[in-house]
């Protein structure tokens, strides 16, 4: 989520002056590793609490990073609750918290890291949405600025700075220096880019300083992640999703570069190709990975307009086992349906068609029955075995309905028949009666 920095916000902090967290100072200035932030908060064994939900629907996410969940209850009952929680684990509270019936937000610190909680009411009634977001570990006071930038305020996990140069000398010098340090690049937005390091991703926003008389401001914010990807070489766009363990990215370096960049990468952490050369699915190359404790990476590639463009999906053990339940079931369920159907089409089931007045059987087939009448008879005689059939349930419509010519439908729980009749009144008047789909028509002698 992009934070913008409003001329409100500026002027709050610049009246209450730099604010820090009394635990800030335990931060670190070294990222974490998803393995130590783990250590410290599993956020995907972190119990769900009130859930509304299957743990495994779409409507809940739960990585070791973040959750995101509706719950049962109220905003104030569900914060509460889980607030209790997190200060069972040895968090603090930070001061600042607001719990209200129509919003609840706090922010919790303990070893170095910050976990903000937020909750709002949910879609249905009765119900409230859960956010829990680790902030990570890094002390964003002490990341280097450019010469001559001022700290307007600095919290555990979000800093903001004024400087006098311009937005985008102070946006270049600032990425020069974070790179210098170690940071990678992680994608971008038009008003903000993005630098990883180990575990941790920062959104840095630059841009003039509102109310400022020119000036320019940069704010920085922290995020947790739940893995630590390679970032693909020379990449054009780079978007990542830590709740889904999505990253999508474009570069110009060959899809072979690519992949032997992944297979290096990775190769580094024990995580393997589950074959030796990528598998073409429709028009894109797919390439598998797994470690010893049974994460999953699959990466598609394809190439648009001379680039080659890369989606990766990363899953824990727990989600691909998951994945794979469900892809199972679906399976089943189409065998199931697909046997059933087979069965339908071989012994389809049967529909009664009781004698019509005045009517003789011509011809009949197992879809359809057709009938002859005396010379103006045909459409009362189909009239009245209408009405009949309408007093069991079925529903009539007509598409033709004059003296000489008739069109009608009847449904009834799904099956469709359809009735006609053709009396011109100087030759015998025809019925016919047929019926949609796998049955079989038998008529009632």
């Amino acid at each position: 989520m992009i934070r913008i920095f409003t001329t409100v916000s500026a002027i709050f902090f610049l009246l209450c002056g730099v604010v820090r967290s009394q635990d800030a100072s335990k931060q670190n200035s070294e990222p974490a590793t998803a393995a130590q932030a783990a250590s410290v908060l599993d956020l995907s064994i972190f119990p769900m609490i009130d859930l509304d939900a299957a743990p495994d629907s779409s409507a809940s996410t739960q990585v070791i990073a973040s959750q995101s969940y509706p719950a049962k209850g109220n905003v104030i009952d569900v914060a509460k609750k889980i607030q209790s929680a997190i200060l069972k684990k040895g968090f603090t509270e930070a001061a600042g918290a607001s719990i209200t019936e129509e919003y609840a937000s706090a922010t919790f610190q303990g070893r170095g890291f910050t976990i903000s909680l937020t909750v709002f009411p949910g879609s249905k009634p009765s119900t409230a949405q859960v956010n829990l977001q680790n902030l990570g570990n890094v002390d964003l006071a002490k990341l280097p600025m450019p010469s001559g930038a001022k700290l307007l305020y600095a919290l555990p996990a979000m800093v903001s700075y004024v400087s006098e140069m311009p937005v985008e000398k102070t946006k270049t010098e600032l990425q020069s220096l974070l790179l210098k340090q170690g940071w990678e690049k992680f994608g971008d937005t038009t008003a903000s880019f993005y630098v990883k390091k180990n575990a941790t991703r920062m959104q840095v926003m630059v841009s003039e300083a509102p109310g400022q008389g020119g000036k320019t401001a940069i704010q920085i914010s922290s995020e947790q992640l739940s893995v630590d990807l390679p970032v693909p070489p020379s990449f054009g766009f780079l978007q990542y999703a830590d709740s889904t363990g999505g990253m999508i990215f474009d570069t110009d370096k060959s899809q072979e570069e690519v992949i032997a960049f992944f297979k290096q990468s990775l190769g580094k952490t024990s995580w393997k190709p589950t074959t030796e050369n990528t598998v073409r699915i429709g028009f894109e190359d797919h390439l598998i990975f797994r470690n010893d404790k049974k994460e999953y990476i699959e990466i598609k590639f394809r190439n648009v307009e001379g680039r080659t463009q890369a989606e990766l999906k990363y899953q824990t053990a727990k989600q691909f086992a998951e994945d794979e339940k469900r892809a199972n079931a679906q399976i089943a369920e189409l065998n199931k349906k697909r046997e059933a159907d087979m069965e339908r089409k071989k012994n389809p089931p049967q529909i009664v068609i009781t004698p019509l007045a005045q009517a003789t059987v011509s011809e009949t087939n197992k879809t359809s029955i057709e009938l002859t009448t005396k010379s103006g008879a045909a459409k009362a005689s189909l009239q009245d075995w209408m009405k009949s059939q309408e007093a069991q349930g079925w529903k009539k419509t007509a598409t033709i309905d004059s003296k000489e010519v008739g069109d009608f439908q009847l449904e009834k729980d799904g099956v469709e028949l359809n009735a006609t009749f053709v009396d011109p009144g100087f030759i015998p008047g025809s019925i016919t009666i047929s019926v949609r789909g796998d049955y079989q028509l038998v008529f009632k002698k």
